[in-house]
């Protein structure tokens, strides 16, 4: 790979970039939504007004509009997904969204 000649640049400086090898559609999660507080990591989910753990399996990294993303299963797909802001709730605790919904588990 080669740089075009642009005033500025010269012999010894460094730079950091990201290469984008490949495209993928997956069903993924921000990174932070993976806990890793039990023996496996798990998402917490809001399923009928009650809170549930769903382990999950993280495959692929990949950042979407400045957020790491990881692809899960074990999450099907529409669920309703606590970020990592939520804290660690207990399964079956009692929950309710104060604002609607904007964005849920997608592929």
């Amino acid at each position: 790979m080669t740089v075009a000649d642009t005033p500025g640049l010269r012999q010894g400086l460094f730079a950091q970039g990201e290469l984008a090898t490949e495209r993928q559609t997956m069903l993924s999660v921000p990174l932070s939504a993976v806990r890793t507080d039990k023996p496996l990591p798990y998402v917490q989910v809001l399923e009928n007004g009650r809170v549930a753990h769903r382990t999950v399996e993280t495959g692929a990294r990949g950042a979407v509009d400045g957020e790491t993303m990881v692809a899960v299963q074990g999450v099907p797909e529409g669920a309703v997904v606590l970020r990592a802001a939520a804290g660690a709730l207990r399964a079956g605790t009692a929950a309710h969204l104060a604002e609607p919904l904007a964005t849920s588990v997608r592929p």
